[in-house]
């Protein structure tokens, strides 16, 4: 869970930050999830630490970016993202009760094109309501 989470942020940002420093912009992002927010039962726990390790790495690097023009924002998907790989793990899962990838794109399109007014740092992105 570290490897697959953690420490594949971590070498990504590793290679892009310096660049995006000395390019004097840019824009980083990660994906935590609904459990680094609440926490998760049922022998998740792994999975939470994890994803809350991501969430707090991204939250450390925004604070030592301070003064810099590269923002960071970190995503919290409040559902399992409607993705083949959750849906092969989540065999009769509702897919209106799974986060649409491409709403977690637009609002990271949103977060990165952001004016020099504001800045936004965490997305906290629900599924649609049932009707």
């Amino acid at each position: 869970m570290f490897a697959g989470n953690v420490r594949t942020l971590f070498c990504a940002i590793a290679a892009v930050a310096p660049k995006l420093v000395a390019r004097g912009e840019g824009f980083i992002a990660g994906i935590a999830s609904a459990p680094a927010l609440t926490g998760h039962a049922h022998g998740s726990g792994v999975y939470a630490a994890a994803k809350s390790a991501v969430a707090t790495l991204l939250h450390s690097l925004d604070a030592d970016l301070a003064g810099t023009r590269v923002d960071v924002a970190c995503v919290y998907p409040m559902a399992a993202v409607d993705t083949p790989a959750n849906r092969r793990d989540l065999p009769g899962a509702d897919a209106s009760t799974l986060v649409d990838p491409d709403e977690i794109a637009e609002a990271l399109y949103f977060a990165a094109t952001r004016s020099d007014r504001g800045r936004i740092v965490d997305l906290v992105i629900h599924p649609r309501r049932a009707n």
